[in-house]
């Protein structure tokens, strides 16, 4: 496969990255398989790297034709993200007569609000990984990467939800979306809470496709780079909402972002003591693992003890009994655990730990959650 060097910081054109952290031989895509075959399966080493003001980044990326090649429903399973989508929706202020560009909006979720309105408006997605099915004749849909495809028009507002974090180069990404507004127009974003993520040691903080990390501060340096002032921020554990207008302004001055370094730093540390304190825990015991994502694929790939791993869980209907890509396991849904004495299963969910594990206790109140 061919790998792309990062060799500059995404945030300074003339600042080299220094290696940190490497997850070695880790699978490159985040997906259920339907082949059995894991001969066919692709590893990488994932290779962390922070730039002198203390940003982390990948260093080598990934042909992303081939690492979103096959959509695996981020952003559609639990409550969690269906309050994420109908926050960003009301948190967008939508004019009469707007015309709107989705980014990354491929599960369709943020658009179908706007299918419930009865206001007149233009709403284009693109999307690389997946079609989406919206009838609603004032939706188009574009299959497609958003850096690589030339407009014919502009827009007065563009949204993007848990996307730019995916990119590879986010100044060209915003430089773009400034192309396409006009000044005084908006953008409205949604980002996960990298910061959250990092100090609660979530898996799925960082990966091949979360190309670096991200948090408000650094997303407003982005933004001011690239012409455009916040007007508007909501911070929550899941998300940070912001709203920024396209307005000419003086440009940052060098930040100082060391402390993300150290927050990483001290994220890969605890997750390896996790990863042996649940393998004490689970030592001669069968158990299951939840999680058909980064949250399973990091504690494996760290050396989470796995003779006696059953199966991953996970709610997905679309992944269920499937093999989970990059592992011999298959993936089943919780209800596996019905009519069993005090199932073990370890949960390493992040900020929908709770829900997923309210979900379970329903199935069987007798699990045991490492």
């Amino acid at each position: 496969m061919e790998i792309i060097q990062r060799k500059k910081c995404i945030l300074s054109d003339s600042d080299n990255i220094e290696h940190v952290f490497t997850f070695e031989k880790f699978p490159i895509r985040i997906t259920s398989t339907d082949s059995l075959d894991q001969s066919t399966d692709q590893f990488e080493d994932m290779v962390w790297g922070s730039s002198s003001l203390g940003q982390i980044q990948l260093i080598n990326l990934l042909d992303p034709d081939i690492i979103y090649s096959n959509y695996h429903s981020t952003g559609v399973i639990g409550k969690i993200w269906t309050e994420h989508h109908k926050k960003f929706f009301n948190f967008i202020n939508l004019e009469p007569n707007s015309k709107i560009l989705e980014i990354g909006g491929g599960s369709g979720k943020l658009a179908e609000h706007f299918c419930e309105t009865d206001k007149n408006f233009e709403y284009e997605i693109i999307e690389p990984s997946n079609k989406s099915t919206i009838s609603d004749s004032r939706f188009k849909f574009t299959q497609g990467f958003f850096e690589n495809y030339k407009f014919d028009k502009k827009f007065n507002i563009i949204a993007h939800s848990h996307c730019i974090e995916h990119t590879y180069d986010p100044i060209k990404f915003l430089n773009k979306i400034n192309d396409l507004l006009n000044y005084g127009d908006y953008q409205y974003i949604s980002i996960p809470n990298m910061k959250y993520g990092l100090e609660n040691n979530s898996a799925n903080t960082l990966s091949f496709e979360h190309t670096f990390y991200i948090d408000d501060n650094v997303l407003e340096y982005l933004l001011n780079k690239t012409d455009f002032k916040i007007e508007h921020k909501i911070i929550e554990e899941h998300s940070i909402f912001v709203k920024a207008v396209k307005e000419k302004i003086k440009k940052p001055v060098k930040p100082d972002f060391s402390y993300i370094k150290e927050l990483f730093v001290k994220y890969v540390d605890n997750l390896h003591n996790e990863v042996s304190e649940i393998s004490n825990k689970i030592k001669d015991k069968k158990f299951y693992l939840f999680g058909a994502h980064m949250f399973s694929l990091v504690l494996l790939n760290l050396g989470l003890e796995s003779n006696l791993l059953e199966c991953i869980l996970d709610n997905d209907k679309q992944k269920q009994n499937k093999r989970m890509y990059g592992t011999k396991f298959l993936i089943k849904s919780p209800e596996c655990l019905v009519n069993l004495e005090s199932p073990i299963v370890v949960l390493r969910g992040g900020v929908y730990t709770e829900e997923i594990k309210q979900t379970i206790l329903k199935i069987n109140s007798t699990t045991v959650f490492v």
